[in-house]
């Protein structure tokens, strides 16, 4: 068998320091977020970002509509399943307390914790700010993309 070789990178999948520092520079600010660790993360990818943010809003409120649900119908695993999915998403644009604190509700809910309600309430109060926060900045940002008739 032979020994791989070393390859370099393509160029085109290097991260560029000079571009993330330029993306950087015009971080966005959204309350509950750390938008420049988000990026820092996504290499600077403004345009991802915008795509994890319309993803959390289009998502977000059923996942919490099926976690409430779940844990009322007292099927704790599932809904520790879905906590683990918000997670992710939380943890893909830097909403840190609010993934903080689902990672604490999905803790309490695999060892059938009594406080694992209340941790869910102020989780989805949580999560209803951060959500409040990214549509007015999505609905800013539309407002500020001009249509294809306006670019004419």
């Amino acid at each position: 068998m032979r020994a791989q070789q070393h390859r370099d990178p393509s160029p085109a999948k290097l991260i560029r320091p000079q571009a993330v520092a330029t993306q950087l520079a015009t971080t966005p600010t959204i309350a509950g977020l750390d938008c420049t660790q988000a990026l820092l993360r996504l290499s600077g990818n403004l345009t991802m970002f915008h795509t994890l943010l319309h993803r959390f809003v289009n998502v977000v409120p059923a996942t919490m509509t099926v976690t409430n649900e779940l844990y009322s119908a007292q099927k704790l695993e599932a809904a520790a399943k879905q906590l683990h999915y918000l997670r992710g998403m939380l943890s893909n644009i830097a909403a840190l307390e609010a993934h903080r604190l689902a990672t604490d509700a999905e803790s309490a809910l695999k060892v059938d914790a009594s406080d694992s309600g209340a941790r869910l309430l102020v989780l989805d109060d949580t999560i209803y700010t951060n959500y409040r926060a990214i549509r007015a900045y999505l609905s800013e940002l539309d407002h500020d993309t001009p249509t294809a008739s306006e670019q004419r």
